[in-house]
């Protein structure tokens, strides 16, 4: 699933942009949705800091509450990896925007070829999100953006809040993000052999299921499988090598 979040005091904006986004999706078999704001709201907030889909931005940079640029801050304070892009009137912004340090994608005006343009960026916003191989997080201070074949395993600390990925190259970071929000970010490419533990599927040379241990393409051994969740995960690379 891959939302599209509209956001534009101008009616006749968000109509287009929406039909914009509907005549690029509609032939594919890609789920989506199109939510749709007139300002920034409660409904809004939600999305950006608790509904983990895929998401693509497409913001006023000047609304009646607040500005295109103060939603994207707050975007960015809790995800790096959706697609933000900006339509404006107001030309003499670019350079706030593009010195803000909130990696936007486009700029686009609403004046100068705004229908092709702006489909043109959601097309490539797209190519980003269906395509998109990488976990970015930020912590204390220095976003880290990790492709998935660097990640062997990630294991749950007692606190739910916060686990810990081990890297091919024997690197060891903390993340604040809950094991399950992480699950549903990284799946199919990650299993979950045990409730404390996600395992890269792409990693694993072989699996001993009476000790529980997992031996990685690197030679890595890791104790991670639990009985039932051993079997699951033997299961589900059996199908998949089908």
């Amino acid at each position: 699933m891959i939302k599209f979040i509209v956001c534009d005091d101008n009616e006749s904006i968000v109509s287009s942009a929406s039909t914009i986004i509907n005549k690029i999706m509609m032939p594919g078999d890609t789920d989506y949705k199109i939510c749709k704001f007139y300002d920034y709201n409660k409904e809004m907030k939600n999305i950006i800091f608790h509904d983990k889909c895929k998401k693509i931005y497409l913001l006023d940079i000047e609304l009646p509450t607040i500005s295109g640029l103060e939603i994207a801050s707050k975007i960015r304070a809790n995800d790096f990896n959706s697609s933000i892009i900006f339509l404006t009137a107001h030309g003499e912004c670019i350079n706030d925007v593009f010195t803000s340090r909130l990696v936007i994608l486009d700029y686009i005006s609403k004046f100068l070829n705004y229908e092709e343009r702006l489909a043109e960026t959601i097309k490539y916003a797209l190519k980003i999100a269906l395509n998109d191989k990488f976990l970015t997080f930020r912590y204390r201070g220095t976003l880290y953006q990790l492709n998935y074949d660097e990640i062997l395993y990630i294991e749950k600390q007692m606190s739910n809040s916060k686990s810990i990925i081990f890297t091919e190259d024997g690197r060891e970071i903390e993340l604040i993000r809950n094991i399950n929000d992480l699950l549903e970010e990284l799946s199919p490419t990650f299993q979950r052999p045990h409730k404390s533990f996600l395992v890269n599927v792409n990693k694993i040379r072989s699996m001993d299921l009476k000790s529980g241990i997992v031996t990685f393409k690197n030679g890595k051994k890791a104790d991670i499988l639990s009985k039932r969740g051993g079997k699951k995960l033997f299961n589900y690379i059996f199908n998949l090598n089908r």
